[in-house]
C-alpha cells in the first residue's frame, strides 16, 4: 500500500506531471495550471492519498458531489474547481510537511473545518506523544496566515500604521486594518500585482490564529458583480471599515481580487483578542526575477 512518506510535493499530490500535463515551477506556473483547468484524475489522486471517499473529498471541497461526477466524464475541472483542489492539496503538503505522517496530522481537523474530512480520526488526538489527549497539541490546531512586507517595515509590519495613514482595497484612511494571506504564494501576488517591479528586500512574517478565534467570512456572491474592478473600491472599503469599526471579531476572511477562490485575512488591531495573534520571526523571501519579465 502506498504510504503517506511517498507523498513529496503538491505535484505529486495532484497526480505528477502526466495528470496536470505541466511541471509548475513557480507560482504562477500553478496560477496557469489553474487557470486552464485541471484533469479530473487529479482529484482521483488526490482522494486516494489521503484516504477519503469522492463523497468526504466532495465536502472538503466545497464542491457539489454531482459536479465532481460531471467533471470526472468531461474529463477537466474549471478554474475555481481547480483553484480549491489545489488549495486543499497545499494543506495535504503543508501537513506532510509539519507532522511527516498525514496520520497524525488528519488528528486536526483543517481549516475551514468539516465534518466528513477525515472521518476515520477524532478531532480529539489520541493519548500519545506525552499528552493526556483531551486536547490536541495546541501547535497542530491553529492557523497560520502570512504577511509580505518590505525589510525596513519588518518590525512594524503588524502595526496598525500603515491601514491607518493610508487606508486601502478594504479600509479607508483612518481604520487600522492588518492585511494577510491564507498562503506565502497568495501574499507574494499580492504584492506582485502593487508593487512593480517588485525588487525590494521582502521579509514573509507568519501569524498564528488562537483556536476558537472568530472569523467573520465575505464570500464573492455578498459582493458587487464589479467587486474585482477599481470602480468598486470604495464600496469595499465601506465594507471593510464598517467592520473595523464595529470591532465584531478579530479577523474578516475576504476573497482575494487575484484568485477569488483564495483567501486574505484582515486583521483588526483595534479588537481585544487582537493581542492573542501570535505574530512569527521575519524571514527573508527572495523573489524569482522571472516573475519581472514581461
Amino acid at each position: 500500500m502506498r504510504t503517506p512518506a511517498a507523498v513529496a510535493t503538491l505535484e505529486a499530490l495532484l497526480g505528477g506531471r502526466s495528470v496536470l500535463q505541466a511541471k509548475p515551477r513557480t507560482t504562477l506556473d500553478w496560477v496557469s495550471v489553474i487557470r486552464r483547468g485541471i484533469s479530473s484524475a487529479a482529484v482521483d489522486s488526490l482522494a486516494k492519498t489521503i484516504r477519503v471517499t469522492q463523497s468526504e473529498l466532495a465536502v472538503a471541497l466545497g464542491i457539489p458531489e454531482r459536479t465532481l461526477a460531471r467533471r470526472k466524464k468531461e474529463g477537466r475541472l474549471n478554474s475555481e474547481e481547480s483553484a480549491k483542489v489545489v488549495r486543499l492539496a497545499r494543506v495535504v503538503e503543508r501537513a506532510k510537511e509539519v507532522f511527516e505522517d498525514l496520520d497524525a496530522g488528519a488528528e486536526c481537523r483543517p481549516v475551514p473545518p468539516t465534518p466528513a474530512f477525515f472521518p476515520r480520526h477524532r478531532h480529539r488526538c489520541r493519548k500519545r506523544d506525552g499528552h493526556a489527549g483531551s486536547h490536541c497539541p495546541r501547535r497542530l490546531c491553529l492557523m497560520v496566515v502570512w504577511r509580505l512586507v518590505t525589510a525596513r517595515f519588518a518590525e512594524t509590519g503588524f502595526s496598525d500604521e500603515g491601514g491607518r495613514l493610508y487606508g486601502g482595497r478594504w479600509n479607508r484612511k483612518g481604520v487600522p486594518i492588518v492585511y494577510t494571506a491564507g498562503s506565502q504564494s497568495l501574499a507574494m501576488l499580492e504584492m506582485l500585482v502593487q508593487d512593480e517591479p517588485l525588487r525590494a528586500r521582502y521579509v514573509m512574517i507568519p501569524a498564528t490564529l488562537p483556536k476558537n478565534l472568530k472569523i467573520e467570512r465575505i464570500s464573492p456572491d455578498r459582493l458587487p458583480a464589479d467587486w474585482r474592478e477599481f470602480a468598486a473600491r470604495e464600496r469595499l472599503q465601506a465594507i471593510g471599515s464598517d467592520w473595523g469599526r464595529s470591532r465584531s471579531s478579530a479577523v474578516l476572511a475576504v476573497p482575494s481580487t487575484v484568485i477569488p477562490a483564495e483567501t486574505n485575512y484582515l486583521l483588526n488591531p483595534l479588537h481585544a483578542a487582537y493581542a492573542r495573534i501570535e505574530i512569527g520571526e521575519p524571514k527573508e523571501f527572495i523573489t524569482d526575477l522571472r516573475l519581472m519579465r514581461r
